[in-house]
């Protein structure tokens, strides 16, 4: 009776079984495959986006490192409410045709959302370099249209110092994008 139980196992429960098992098995490592893809496809498009980022600020490098450093160094003369004017000509830094140092087609308004799938400390970085560098662009355009020179000295004020927040900010951004695009 005993080979008679055996041969039914084999011959009736087991191919289902099997099938199960096999299909329980081949969902698990499919699973774990497209998790292992979808996982390499996120860390070469934060790659690719950090990449992007950090040729941006090459780029904004040319803009506001001869801005502050001029307005750091000893030339500084404060009192005139064209002062920036003269700063913008001396330094030889490209203002756009619409008297922006930043236009809305810039990496940070293009990937603004995907920012926040890096880690926490490179998306503050992120956030505190573009704020401050988007507020002094802010201050720039007021500065330009403003016919009024007490606006002008106070958007002048307001531009060198939230320039000099992005210029002291941007060595750590470099450095954490730099990482990032090493490890990811």
């Amino acid at each position: 009776m005993l080979d008679f139980d055996l041969l039914y196992f084999f011959d009736e429960l087991a191919p289902p079984i099997f099938t199960i098992i096999g299909t329980i098995i081949g969902v698990y490592v499919g699973y774990l495959l497209s998790k292992k893809h979808w996982n390499y496809q996120l860390d070469y498009q934060k790659k690719n986006i950090a990449r992007g980022f950090f040729h941006e600020l090459e780029d904004l490098q040319n803009i506001i490192y001869p801005i502050v450093e001029y307005y750091e160094s000893p030339k500084f003369t404060v009192g005139s409410p064209y002062y920036l004017d003269d700063v913008i000509i001396k330094t030889n830094v490209d203002v756009h045709k619409n008297k922006s140092f930043y236009d809305n087609y810039g990496l940070y308004f293009i990937f603004h959302k995907e920012i926040y799938m890096f880690d926490k400390d490179l998306i503050k970085t992120v956030l505190i370099f573009y704020k401050s560098f988007l507020q002094a662009e802010e201050c720039y355009k007021i500065y330009i249209i403003s016919k009024d020179n007490n606006e002008k000295l106070n958007m002048q004020d307001y531009f060198f110092d939230y320039l000099e927040k992005s210029y002291h900010t941007m060595p750590k951004l470099q450095k954490s994008l730099k990482k990032y695009i090493k490890y990811s």
